[in-house]
């Protein structure tokens, strides 16, 4: 699949403004229907702290290449008003079903991709790749 630059920089100027950068990408991760796959994981807000926005969170450290420890000390872009321990028990609770999540996000992708006319060819090998 070919990477579209016109694409690259709309998402380059987005990110940009740092004083709306996590609005923006929790109404763009919003398009993945998060919430609706963690109502059906059984994940609802625990000790106050909605599930979805902590996986949301966790998700866009990792595409920042921030640990939560650098992000909740020094408070990055903004992304983040809890403590890392909220953080780490959510990367550890039992109920989590990473596989499913990563499995949801890649079909969600390539719906999405084929909504706005931007999926591979159709003799195009396509395949994906699912680091958990």
């Amino acid at each position: 699949m070919e990477a579209k630059i016109e694409k690259i920089s709309e998402l380059s100027k987005l990110l940009s403004v740092k004083t709306r950068m996590s609005d923006d990408l929790f109404h763009l991760f919003g398009k993945f229907g998060i919430g609706h796959l963690l109502s059906r994981l059984s994940l609802e807000k625990h000790d106050g702290v909605s599930a979805s926005e902590l996986i949301l969170s966790l998700c866009l450290f990792r595409i920042a290449g921030k640990s939560i420890h650098s992000v909740c000390k020094h408070k990055i872009y903004e992304l983040s008003n809890h403590g890392k321990n909220c953080f780490y028990r959510m990367m550890i609770r039992p109920q989590m079903d990473w596989r499913r999540l990563m499995n949801h996000f890649a079909l969600r992708y390539m719906c999405l991709l084929r909504k706005y006319g931007e999926a591979p060819r159709s003799e195009a090998t396509t395949c994906f790749i699912i680091d958990t």
